[in-house]
């Protein structure tokens, strides 16, 4: 199982999706007799892989560059993500795209008018949620002010939200493309004396534990970790034991709305 390096001031290596899908790696892999080693990209580059039956990506890197390193080894390979065009490869994801149509039809339905994204669009899956967030705009009468790059943290979260207040940008939603992203936009407005959800409603990603025990609670698109674990696992066993590759596999996500956005 190979993690993409992460920034620590980025993103975290206990982010807890991060932890589910290996857990549900587990669950799939040893029963079938695999053991499974947990490494970093670039430590995985160096070792030449001696030994490994396959490899699980988690982590595609800015522009699924680190894919493209990773599969130049030849092995069957299975990548958390979102499909990139040009890189051939087997993914395995949640539907990031419908996850972001999924945020702006909810907001738009509680009477927001002008959204706010945040996050790194260098990353695939992050990409195909603005994607689908536009497109569900653009059949409304809402409209995006504005899509700005941040770390996945909460601290990266508050000083994108802040600097979009200090500009002079006017929103009354926030689509964030991580929980901990939200959770940060929801502090640094509450700091700047504005009302979650009164002033700003705000939808995030992953539904991870922060996003039920934040007060105000906050509302996410759910992906199921351990079932892409499990999912990532067969898919990687098919390719070793001799399966054709096939296309891409985009699991289901879900709107579980909070306080944020009630």
């Amino acid at each position: 199982v190979v993690i993409d390096q992460i920034d620590p001031g980025r993103q975290s290596h206990t982010d807890p999706l991060i932890l589910s899908i290996i857990g549900g790696l587990l669950e799939t892999l040893t029963p079938a007799g695999y053991s499974t080693l947990l490494t970093t990209n670039e430590h995985f580059l160096s070792s030449s892989a001696v030994g490994a039956d396959g490899a699980v990506m988690l982590g595609q890197g800015e522009g699924a560059h680190r894919v493209t390193q990773v599969s130049a080894m030849n092995l069957p390979m299975v990548v958390w993500g979102e499909p990139v065009p040009g890189v051939s490869v087997k993914v395995v994801g949640s539907d990031n795209r419908m996850g972001g149509k999924l945020a702006a039809e909810h907001l738009v339905s509680r009477g927001a008018s002008r959204l706010l994204f945040l996050g790194d669009v260098q990353h695939p899956e992050i990409a195909a949620r603005l994607d689908g967030f536009r497109e569900a705009l653009a059949s409304s009468e809402a409209r995006l002010v504005g899509a700005l790059p941040c770390p996945f943290t909460a601290e990266g979260g508050a000083e994108a939200v802040r600097g979009a207040l200090d500009i002079g940008t006017e929103f009354d939603a926030v689509f964030a493309a991580s929980d901990f992203i939200a959770a940060g936009v929801c502090d640094a407005l509450s700091a700047r004396g504005l009302s979650v959800p009164g002033d700003v409603a705000i939808v995030g990603f992953d539904d991870a534990p922060i996003a039920s025990v934040h007060r105000p609670s906050i509302s996410s698109i759910r992906q199921d970790g351990a079932e892409a674990g499990h999912a990532l696992a067969k898919a990687v066993i098919a390719l070793i034991e001799g399966g054709a590759p096939t296309t891409a596999h985009a699991l289901p996500v879900e709107l579980i709305a909070r306080e944020t956005s009630r």
